[in-house]
């Protein structure tokens, strides 16, 4: 089951709003290297595991409520997980 606590999330005023913003936006390749980056899924080795495992459950609760989500967001789902099984 689920369980997110907005407590186990760094950074002071981490809003569930927030969070949302910040992992459940489709990453424009166009308007910066850091959105190519994260549209092409290699920031991921480079990230903290703290940071992963926040991305994956802010995503896992925001998928649930999405009807049609773009498929960047599952496969982005599945990357973090395989980045967290097998990353350092």
């Amino acid at each position: 089951m689920l369980e997110l606590r907005l407590s186990q999330f760094r950074g002071e005023g981490a809003s569930l709003a927030s969070l949302f913003r910040r992992y459940c936006t489709l990453p424009d390749p166009l308007t910066s290297l850091e959105e190519a980056e994260r549209r092409a899924h290699v920031d991921l080795p480079q990230r903290i595991r703290s940071e992963l495992r926040q991305e994956r459950e802010v995503l896992r609760l925001w998928l649930r409520f999405q009807i049609a989500a773009h498929p960047w967001f599952h496969e982005r789902l599945h990357r973090i997980g395989q980045e967290l099984a097998h990353g350092s």
